[in-house]
């Protein structure tokens, strides 16, 4: 009797190589979706990081059109990343101390009604407004010991089991604060929108964590005593991430 033809094995391959190919089809099909989301992602963050950077440049252009001819006098500057800075440390406070000397409170009267006007038409792009405190590295410890440094009772008196580089650092973190909160209280005695202001001003110390230096690298005593406006705006946290 004769064998009967079986091609079910035929069957089961060519079943398989359907399988493979939709699979293939499938994979192929997600790719393409995955490269086109990416590629809208992309034009998304490019159109923002565009706009974030014209805005940041429009209010920097106002704010050095506004004060170009007062920052010599001032012995302050602009920089492109939204920052004005105060840099004389003898105009505005008397060492280790943190309350305005007149000479600067007359430079804020000046400065920070015009300050505020100019970044205005800007507010629904600003995030915050920030008056940050800056010192130097120099502190009532001798940092060439390590310990032995007692600090005298007082506003910036600092407790417990540090360095005396860290006595230091603590030291001059609360002193760049009180001077940056000193000069917020004096700013919001001089009119404007307080009920945005309180929203959107804050004062910062940070000690000598942002000291400036020399051009040969050195530490940059002077200038790194300073008190500086920056504006924040609402979009640098989402170019930040995006960055990362």
């Amino acid at each position: 009797m004769a064998k009967k033809n079986d091609n079910s094995h035929y069957i089961s391959l060519s079943d398989m190589m359907t399988g493979l190919m939709l699979v293939f089809m499938f994979v192929s099909v997600a790719f393409m979706l995955k490269i086109r989301n990416e590629t809208a992602e992309q034009r998304q963050c490019k159109e923002l990081t565009e706009k974030y950077f014209e805005k940041k440049d429009d209010m920097y252009t106002d704010l050095k059109k506004e004060f170009d001819r007062d920052l010599k006098r001032w012995n302050a500057e602009i920089t492109p990343d939204l920052s004005f800075k105060f840099t004389e440390k003898t105009a505005q406070f008397d060492t280790n101390e943190a309350e305005l000397k007149d000479e600067f409170k007359e430079k804020l009267k000046e400065f920070f009604p015009r300050y505020i006007a100019t970044i205005m038409p800007y507010k629904d792009r600003i995030q915050e407004i920030r008056i940050e405190g800056h010192t130097d590295t120099t502190g009532p410890c001798d940092i060439s010991q390590e310990q032995g440094c007692v600090l005298k009772a007082g506003p910036y008196q600092i407790d417990g089991p540090y360095t005396n580089e860290q006595k230091n650092y603590l030291y001059n973190m609360a002193l760049s604060q009180a001077r940056a909160k000193n000069v917020l209280a004096y700013c919001l005695t001089l009119g404007g929108d307080f009920p945005y202001m309180k929203d959107f001003i804050t004062a910062n110390g940070l000690s000598y964590s942002k000291m400036l230096k020399t051009k040969d690298g050195k530490e940059d005593l002077g200038a790194s005593r300073r008190v500086e406006f920056r504006v924040l705006l609402n979009a640098e946290d989402a170019l930040k991430k995006g960055v990362e």
